[in-house]
């Protein structure tokens, strides 16, 4: 490990620490005992305080980290307690150097990039490089809407590290069940993004199977525990959600299966350049008025969502998510006049 990563690996650990709300005001040895943990080394007093100094300090690092120290508390916290060195503004030459690096990348491997890159490509050169031709009406030639804040993203760098590694995460998880924090030993295999949203695909040390973890709800990652093995069992039933899924929460007792449904003409051309899967299949378009599709999936949550919030323009032709959906509806409509929502 160079001596740089090495650093910067030390930086993550400390703001972690300094921003961990459940463990508010770490002390130089509660920094120093979560680094030696993390890094598998021990460090001196005046390494870590070199690495608060450049964080606070040093201009290359851009850090400018509001670290203080209470003396009532004996420990760190920062002034800003919304601050965390994952969301450092790029300066403008680093914009400019990040937006000619991608253009060219644009230009000399178009064809070899996949359309996901193109298309995160798309929205950082937007980021980058607003359109100069526009100043006078400040309208960009683009523009991808996407949710205010998202929830969770600090950990992602820790978790795709503890995946590459195999490591045994200790973390305090909201249970939307209970409607508080609960502690959670998670063997960590996959992330994965759905409708703009992040989530945690992991062996359960609790329930002894693979379980789905959104990243939002993901509050705390406390430690690594090394004692206990790596479960790598239940590491094959990922696939079924990269590519037998739309959406991560499966129904109960569900097999993969052809689900039907029919598809008004309005909006035929949006269901073909905008397949809902990649098994998605025109099984008979002979009707004047509708298109018969299918896709090759495991149904799922999400699915049963995307066909309530398109009913009258899509309607199933599978029986039994048919019979659910209309289960969903009068259980709405039950809720709805009995005053379910009313305080």
């Amino acid at each position: 490990m160079s001596l740089n990563k090495e650093a910067y690996i030390r930086y993550k650990i400390i703001d972690a620490c300094i921003a961990n709300k459940r463990k508010p005001f770490p002390s130089m040895q509660d920094i120093m005992d979560a680094c030696e943990e993390r890094i598998g080394k021990t460090f001196t007093v005046s390494t870590i305080q070199k690495d608060i100094k450049a964080m606070k300090e040093d201009e290359q690092l851009n850090f400018l980290a509001p670290i203080k120290y209470s003396k009532s508390n004996d420990g760190y916290y920062y002034s800003d307690p919304e601050y965390t060195i994952d969301n450092i503004p790029l300066s403008s030459d680093e914009k400019e150097i990040i937006a000619k690096e991608l253009e060219f990348l644009s230009v000399t491997s178009d064809k070899s990039l996949s359309d996901e890159f193109k298309g995160a490509q798309i929205k950082l050169l937007q980021f980058l490089s607003p359109d100069n031709n526009l100043k006078k009406e400040k309208i960009p030639l683009s523009v991808t809407q996407t949710p205010p804040k998202r929830l969770g993203l600090y950990n992602y760098n820790f978790l795709i590290d503890h995946i590459k590694k195999r490591e045994v995460i200790e973390m305090a998880y909201f249970s939307m069940e209970l409607q508080e924090p609960i502690d959670i030993i998670v063997h960590p295999y996959q992330l994965l993004e759905f409708d703009h949203r992040w989530y945690l695909l992991g062996y359960s040390q609790e329930e002894k199977k693979l379980k789905v973890y959104g990243l939002d709800r993901v509050l705390v990652i406390f430690w690594v525990n090394k004692k206990i093995k790596f479960n790598d069992s239940k590491r094959k039933e990922v696939i079924k959600y990269n590519k037998d899924m739309y959406g991560v929460y499966p129904l109960p007792g569900e097999k993969k299966q052809y689900v039907c449904f029919y598809v008004a003409k309005n909006i035929d051309h949006i269901m073909q350049t905008n397949p809902l899967h990649s098994s998605q299949k025109i099984i008979d378009k002979s009707h004047e008025f509708i298109t018969l599709y299918g896709i090759n999936v495991i149904p799922t949550h999400e699915l049963l969502q995307w066909f309530l919030a398109h009913l009258g323009k899509v309607k199933l032709a599978s029986p039994m998510l048919a019979f659910e959906i209309a289960r969903k509806l009068n259980q709405f409509q039950e809720d709805y006049t009995k005053g379910y929502f009313d305080k």
